[in-house]
């Protein structure tokens, strides 16, 4: 009994003993862990640390970076117009449908000067035309030519079809940049204006900021839009000066192979190496290796739009010009026909400088059309874009444009 009690006393205190030595090594190996644990935060902390730092100093960096962009980079645009200002512009002119052909017309003087920019008072130009075909590209590309060539600059955001409200798919821009802002505003404004009066109101805006820049503000108007828009901006005192083109056969072949609304009945287009009909319409002008004719259905409806056009041009209170002047020095190597161009080209640009202060200088013309003087082929027989010439001859014969 003894023994058994002496051995349960010693097997009770050895238990005891053993408890607490595992109590003592729980607390020991936990105390490790917690230590390594807290170890192990400070590692991750540390770590986050460095990386948030590392975050910050990229983000300094990059501020850093946008600074000196924002000092820089408009010095750069500023030196890289100045240098461009001074190679040759490219401007399109046009063969006989009015095709819009590459050319360099080379312009030394594209900065306006301060003497002529301090006398200048201008007004819109508004170039009235026949409407498509009447080469109204080709002379807004020579006007904005001869303008700077006189030290004026001219409004950018004023294209040349500022009267109308869509994009130009080519350069996807807006022709008219004012009037698009003006109906995006009025859409989230929820206002019922007419497109005319958000047209009108695009003219008195660019107007505004034409006159405070100092710059030639230059679109042309179709005679349709010329009795649509006149009454309304007579405030403005717009210069007017009508283009037309004399032939009206020619103009009536080029429209038709546009497929223009006024003589979609009037004829059709086809491909003059098997005679098929095309419906390229106005997508050829983009295909100048391609020979395209005509199929004129109705010559006499056709020609008479533009005889009307015609009427209308010379029955205003303003000069109007054919661009058969216009651009005769470019089918001809005759120094009089050069400077009948010349002279045509002065007659437009002292009507819309009028009161400007700006001196016209028939020499700066000359400087501009000379090099371009013969460089393009007279335009092609009558007989070789129509189809059926035979045909209509005797037609065209009676209207007066064929002579027997």
């Amino acid at each position: 009994m003894t023994s058994f009690t002496v051995g349960s006393k010693y097997n009770l205190v050895s238990n005891t003993e053993n408890e607490e030595m595992d109590v003592v090594v729980r607390e020991t190996s936990n105390c490790s862990r917690l230590q390594t644990t807290i170890e192990e935060e400070s590692f991750r902390s540390s770590n986050d640390n460095k990386k948030n730092n590392k975050k910050q100093l990229l983000v300094i960096m990059i501020r850093i970076l946008l600074a000196i962009l924002a000092v820089v980079l408009p010095s750069l645009v500023t030196l890289h117009r100045s240098n461009t200002s001074k190679e040759s512009e490219n401007y399109y002119s046009k063969n006989e449908d009015d095709v819009e052909l590459l050319y360099n017309i080379t312009t030394t003087t594209t900065t306006t000067s301060s003497s002529s920019s301090s006398k200048a008072s201008l007004s819109p130009w508004i170039i009235v035309t026949e409407g498509g075909c009447s080469a109204s590209t080709a002379v807004g590309k020579y006007l904005k030519a001869l303008v700077m060539a006189h030290d004026l600059d001219v409004m950018e955001d004023v294209r040349f079809e500022f009267l109308h409200k869509n994009k130009n798919p080519r350069k996807n821009q807006w022709k008219n940049p004012f009037y698009h802002n003006i109906s995006v505003e009025a859409q989230a404004s929820n206002l019922n204006v007419t497109e005319d009066e958000m047209m009108i109101k695009s003219i008195k805006q660019a107007n505004k900021v034409a006159r405070k820049q100092n710059k030639a503000m230059i679109f042309k108007a179709n005679t349709k839009q010329y009795q649509k828009y006149h009454n309304h901006i007579k405030k403005l005192k717009p210069m007017y000066f009508g283009i037309y083109r004399q032939d009206s056969l020619r103009r009536c072949i080029c429209m038709v192979k546009d497929c223009f609304n006024g003589v979609r009945h009037d004829g059709y287009p086809i491909f003059a190496e098997n005679g098929t009909q095309t419906d390229l319409c106005f997508g050829r002008r983009f295909q100048p290796h391609v020979h395209f004719q005509v199929m004129l259905t109705n010559v006499t409806h056709c020609v008479g739009v533009t005889t009307e056009a015609h009427s209308f041009l010379k029955t205003q209170p303003f000069p109007s010009l054919p661009e058969e002047e216009l651009f005769l020095f470019e089918h001809s190597t005759s120094h009089a026909d050069l400077m009948t161009s010349v002279r045509s080209w002065n007659r437009i640009l002292k009507s819309n400088l009028k009161g400007s202060g700006i001196s016209v200088s028939e020499a700066k013309i000359q400087k501009v059309l000379e090099p371009l003087q013969n460089s393009r082929s007279p335009p092609e027989s009558y007989k070789k874009s129509i189809r059926n010439y035979d045909e209509i001859e005797k037609s065209l014969i009676e209207m007066g444009i064929l002579n027997l």
